[in-house]
């Protein structure tokens, strides 16, 4: 049997949400140390970049989420398994069902950060008369475990095979961006301490990246 080509774009666009949240957790959540490193480094790019994660998060949840139909559009969302349900035995309906109800309950705060600070300006919730209170990385990761779930029923009903996420990353993303960054500082530490620092500078200029 051939996957539906809506489950087919689901699942891509969740390797590229489980992706995302693995490059955060090893930029931001890998230790203390890491921490200090960004800010020794780059503090208020760093934020920013932080930032940035989360409003991608927070917008990748609500399009997972979002009705199927609004007005006059068709949105690509998780309310498209409901097309395929009935192809699915019980055992599968119950548990898509069961899937699909926490993953909307789960989203409720996601959905209303995202109408309020992301969509839209709202006047209370801009001047702190109104507060939604903290999403933290695990909701984050249980909405997007419980997607895997529901994706990976119709994956096996139409492959016989679950797709592993996590897995399929396409590039050393930001594990090589901080082995880079930490590398740099560590010499720029044994630089501060060498007598002849001239014989850095040679070598520096021999570097294709130097006017990078």
């Amino acid at each position: 049997m051939t996957l539906p080509i809506e489950i087919n774009r689901l699942n891509n666009d969740l390797v590229s949400a489980v992706n995302e949240l693995e490059e955060y957790s090893q930029i931001f959540e890998e230790s203390k140390a890491r921490i200090d490193l960004l800010n020794k480094v780059a503090p208020n790019f760093f934020v920013k970049v932080h930032r940035l994660f989360w409003d991608c998060f927070i917008m990748t949840v609500s399009r997972f989420t979002d009705p199927g139909t609004q007005l006059n559009n068709e949105n690509l969302s998780l309310e498209v398994l409901e097309k395929y349900r009935t192809e699915l035995n019980e055992i599968d309906q119950n548990t898509l069902t069961e899937n699909l109800l926490n993953i909307k309950t789960e989203a409720i705060q996601i959905r209303k950060f995202r109408s309020k600070y992301l969509s839209h300006r709202d006047l209370d919730y801009a001047l702190g008369k109104n507060d939604i209170g903290t999403i933290d990385l695990q909701k984050i990761a249980n909405i997007y475990r419980l997607i895997s779930d529901s994706l990976n029923i119709f994956n096996r009903h139409y492959s016989g095979h679950s797709i592993l996420y996590q897995h399929l990353r396409t590039n050393p993303g930001a594990r090589s961006l901080i082995h880079y960054i930490k590398e740099g500082v560590i010499y720029a530490e044994f630089k501060a301490r060498r007598l002849s620092s001239w014989l850095d500078e040679d070598e520096i200029l021999q570097s294709e990246f130097k006017d990078a």
